[in-house]
């Protein structure tokens, strides 16, 4: 009779037979020229048959879902650099209540109220929160342009009641102008840095 040359669906010297099922579950034998221990002539016994029979089963459909699970590999090396943004083209764009992104779409809605996002390119600038970023810039601004006016005239001979109401009123109009102005620019300069808020 033809010696059994292995134990279900794998040959008798595989890497499983040797590790998962030992000698003793089989028939006693001889060591075949010293590369392990011979099987009996008689058929295995039942209970390493059917669990081999059951491992083979299991690796078999584990393989097909493997390989109908598996997402298929990318395209190209993916990378999570993103390339700077020009500042001063977006400051400018915001100076003038345009889109940081675009240059086409508005950025405010009403006075100061940023838009959520823009109407022409999508771009959301609603993390972008400039707190009372913009009014410091509106102070500094004014600050720095009316208060050595101010200064130099209230010690001058042309000293006037009415000059300085003037000048108190130009500088007021001019803080209402500049304010969404800044706004514009404040946002389009946290955009450009990538300041997103709670960063």
């Amino acid at each position: 009779m033809a010696r059994n040359t292995g134990v279900g669906f794998y040959p008798r010297n595989s890497v499983v037979t040797r590790a998962i099922f030992p000698p003793c579950l089989w028939g006693f034998g001889h060591v075949a020229g010293g590369r392990g221990p011979a099987f009996h002539p008689q058929s295995p016994s039942p209970l390493a048959t059917n669990f081999t029979i059951a491992c083979a089963f299991v690796d078999i459909h584990r393989r097909r879902a493997l390989r109908g699970c598996m997402p298929p590999p990318p395209a190209g090396p993916v990378s999570k650099f993103k390339p700077p943004r020009n500042v001063a083209r977006a400051v400018g764009r915001g100076f003038r209540g345009r889109c940081p992104r675009c240059g086409q779409g508005r950025l405010l809605s009403g006075y100061i109220s940023p838009v959520p996002e823009c109407a022409t390119c999508g771009e959301r600038l609603l993390p972008y929160q400039t707190a009372d970023f913009a009014p410091y810039l509106v102070v500094f601004a004014n600050g720095l342009i009316f208060t050595p006016v101010i200064v130099f005239l209230s010690m001058s001979r042309y000293a006037s009641v009415w000059l300085t109401a003037l000048l108190v009123a130009a500088a007021l109009a001019n803080a209402l102008t500049l304010l969404p102005r800044a706004k514009g620019a404040a946002i389009a300069l946290l955009w450009a840095l990538d300041i997103r808020a709670n960063q």
